[in-house]
C-alpha cells in the first residue's frame, strides 16, 4: 500500500480492518499524518470527545480561510492567461464571502464504519455522512514538504504549541 499513487482511503480502510481484527471492541479511529507535527494531545483528546458524545461520524481539524477562499482562486490556460478558477460573480471583499475552511493537515478521527462505506466528503469519503469540525485559530498543520514548511514547523514548535491546547479541553 506504500507507493506513490496509494490513496489515503484504501490505507485507512486497510488499517481499520486490521486494528479491528486484532481488537474487535476498537470503534473510533484517529489519523495522524507522518509529515505534520502541529498536532497536540489536546486536539487528539478533543477529537475522541467529539467521537464519544455520539452525534458525530467523525471530526477534523481546520482553520477558516477567508483570504484563501475559493472565489479568489485562479487558473492559467494554455496561453498563459489567468482567470477566474469558479467564474463566480463576487466582489472583491472577502467579508461578504460566505465562512470557508480547510482541513489543516492536522488530524481525521471516525468511527470504524466510516472507514469502510466511505460517504463523507470528498475528497475525505472515510469521514462518514455526519462530519463535524474542530476550528483552530490560525494556519496549522502543513505538510512538511518544502523548507517553508520545515522553518514553519520549528517556529510552531518552539513558539506556539504550548498554547495549542487552549480551546479544545473540556469546552
Amino acid at each position: 500500500m506504500s507507493q506513490s499513487d496509494s490513496l489515503h482511503k484504501d490505507v485507512i480502510a486497510h488499517a481499520v480492518k486490521v486494528v479491528s481484527e486484532d481488537i474487535p471492541s476498537a470503534e473510533n479511529f484517529c489519523v495522524l499524518l507522518g509529515n505534520t507535527v502541529m498536532v497536540t494531545p489536546g486536539l487528539i483528546d478533543k477529537s475522541f470527545s467529539v467521537l464519544e458524545d455520539g452525534e458525530w461520524d467523525s471530526c477534523l481539524s481546520v482553520w477558516k480561510a477567508q483570504d484563501d477562499h475559493p472565489y479568489r482562486a485562479l487558473k492559467v490556460d494554455a496561453d498563459g492567461c489567468v482567470s477566474s478558477f469558479l467564474n463566480v460573480d463576487c466582489t472583491s471583499n472577502r467579508q461578504s464571502y460566505p465562512t470557508v475552511y480547510f482541513y489543516d493537515q492536522g488530524i481525521w478521527a471516525f468511527k470504524r464504519d466510516c472507514a469502510f462505506r466511505q460517504e463523507g466528503p470528498i475528497p475525505w469519503v472515510w469521514l462518514g455522512k455526519k462530519c463535524t469540525y474542530m476550528e483552530r485559530p490560525w494556519v496549522t498543520g502543513r505538510d512538511i514538504h518544502s523548507w517553508i514548511d520545515l522553518s514553519a514547523s520549528a517556529w510552531y514548535l518552539s513558539a506556539i504549541q504550548a498554547l495549542d491546547h487552549e480551546g479544545y479541553a473540556g469546552d
